[in-house]
């Protein structure tokens, strides 16, 4: 379970926290291939994703 608690507006220089729960959330955090996606929309509609590794 990924529990997030996103603002719908993240403006440049703002931090977003994010943790992870759950009965396997330590597997997950130590495994190799562990990725979180962060996917945010431009003012134009342009979609973006940020692979970050965990």
């Amino acid at each position: 379970m990924l529990g997030l608690s996103l603002p719908r507006t993240v403006y440049p220089g703002q931090r977003v926290r994010v943790v992870l729960r759950g009965s396997h959330a330590e597997g997950t955090m130590a495994a190799a291939d562990a990725m979180l996606m962060m996917r945010w929309f431009e003012a134009d509609g342009t979609e973006l994703l940020w692979p970050i590794a965990l």
